[in-house]
């Protein structure tokens, strides 16, 4: 487990070039609320979590491992709610939330699609 990636993974780097390209500025691991999160939007006053479909019980995606089933059960049930406590902080202190899973930036035209969309946001906040 040491070797998993918890920052720079493919799906927030996918993400990340897309955003660079549409000009949206943003800003990488920054807190908020007390929480470190993936992206920070501030001209939108928002946040983006790149969730992997894995660590974070994605319901389309996430199998369970067969290998110490207790364990992982728990694991990801803490996983899950640490997301809650560490949402509600970010909302408290007065920003969005926009959540991407893993398994909607297979691809670089799935990150382009994604950030066309936050593109979209950020021109309609101005």
């Amino acid at each position: 487990m040491s070797r998993i990636r918890s920052r720079n993974t493919r799906p927030e780097r996918r993400l990340r070039e897309a955003l660079r390209k549409k000009g949206v500025r943003y800003r990488s691991y920054q807190r908020v609320g007390g929480v470190t999160v993936d992206l920070v939007l501030p001209d939108l006053r928002a946040v983006v979590l790149v969730h992997g479909c894995f660590w974070h019980g994605c319901r389309r995606h996430y199998v369970p491992p067969s290998d110490n089933s207790n364990f992982w059960s728990r694991k990801l049930q803490e996983n899950k709610e640490r997301d809650e406590r560490q949402t509600l902080r970010i909302r408290r202190a007065g920003w969005r939330i926009l959540t991407v899973w893993e398994h909607s930036l297979e691809t670089p035209k799935d990150a382009d699609r994604i950030a066309s969309r936050i593109f979209l946001s950020s021109k309609r906040a101005q």
